[in-house]
């Protein structure tokens, strides 16, 4: 029992994870790894932890073992993982990790296409944060609820509570001003919502300063400034095309490095929404389009993950369209609407109201 603990505390905790840097995960990306030795940790998987292991410990392997297993795609495997971690933070009144893992179940859920759950646990987050009396918790927690409420169309709630984050930001770290690291992604994808693209470039330009080696954090300001540059390119009606390739190609090339399946069918959508629009400038280009599609359907597929799904059956009725195949661009339409309708991702209203038009 002592070596057991030993190995856990000493080894892998202090030594490889380097406690709280997350090294494993952060640095080095090495994701399967990292969950292969978690492992060794459980006496049946994954309803026990070894017992051996002090109560807070059990928590860490848990909730590590839920982020490895969100970040790979396996969604629904870590939503239980989590629970019982949070249940463990809880009962021993670890208020600041119970607040950090219920952000990350929240987001969780909603890949899962379960927008009411994740809502439910975003809030749960905020007010664990409250009650740990942690203002950093406190401000990273919010946008956790913030980007759930923006995927259900809440907007105005969202953009209220990313201001409200972003005060405690300024109030927290004088010189860092702008929001960063996954929350600065989620307060991205709201602007962009909303057409601020040159506001999402100089964001993330300076995000991308201050990420320190983090991989993911990287790739996800790599992902921001190619959808900027993107929508500046369709907005403007101007060659911006190769920058975002640019970027996209850096995004998806850091989220493969990192094996984050979760957030990989998101550069690979998007890149396929630029090649859909770069016949005239790329070789190959519908093809190019076909195989980034048709890998992010089978991530999404795979990991359950709904709302990637809905995603890649909106890019699929566009680029059909755009192939002068209308009827399946149509079932593609189809298939998105009522994901939609049943998971109530209502940001995408409008993109179904569009390609309708185009359609009809």
């Amino acid at each position: 029992a002592k070596m057991i603990v030993e190995a856990f505390q000493d080894v892998y905790w202090r030594r490889i994870q380097r406690e709280y840097n997350f090294y494993n995960n952060n640095i080095l990306g090495a994701i399967n790894a990292d969950l292969a030795v978690l492992m060794n940790f459980f006496n049946r998987y994954p309803q026990q932890v070894i017992r051996d292991l002090p109560a807070h410990c059990q928590a860490i392997v848990l909730n590590q073992s839920a982020y490895d297993l969100r970040t790979i795609g396996h969604l629904k495997e870590a939503t239980k993982l989590f629970q019982l971690g949070i249940k463990l933070d809880i009962e021993q009144e670890n208020w600041r990790s119970a607040a950090c893992n219920a952000g990350l179940l929240s987001e969780v859920y909603l890949y899962i296409g379960d927008i009411t759950q994740a809502i439910e646990f975003g809030k749960q987050s905020w007010d664990l944060a409250n009650q740990s009396g942690d203002m950093f918790w406190r401000m990273s927690d919010r946008t956790s609820l913030a980007y759930a409420l923006h995927q259900h169309d809440k907007r105005d709630e969202a953009e209220s509570l990313y201001h409200q984050t972003e005060a405690f930001q300024k109030e927290l770290s004088p010189n860092h001003i702008h929001l960063f690291s996954w929350a600065g992604f989620r307060y991205c994808e709201f602007l962009l919502d909303e057409g601020q693209y040159e506001l999402v470039q100089k964001r993330a330009s300076q995000a991308l300063q201050m990420e320190e080696g983090r991989i993911l954090d990287k790739a996800l300001d790599y992902l921001s400034l190619g959808r900027s540059y993107l929508l500046k390119a369709e907005r403007e009606e101007q060659d911006y095309y190769g920058i975002a390739l640019d970027f996209l190609q850096k995004a998806v090339s850091g989220l493969r490095r990192v094996g984050s399946l979760l957030h990989l069918p998101s550069g690979l959508i998007t890149r396929a929404r630029l090649q859909r629009q770069c016949v005239s400038l790329m070789v190959g280009a519908y093809d190019l389009a076909q195989t980034d599609l048709a890998e992010a359907q089978r991530i999404a597929e795979r990991g359950s993950m709904g709302l990637h799904l809905a995603d890649c059956h909106l890019e699929w009725a566009r680029l059909r369209l755009a192939q002068g195949d209308r009827h399946k661009a149509r079932e593609h339409l189809a298939t998105a609407k009522t994901m939609i309708e049943r998971m109530g991702y209502h940001r995408r209203d409008k993109d179904v109201v569009e390609i309708e038009g185009q359609l009809s």
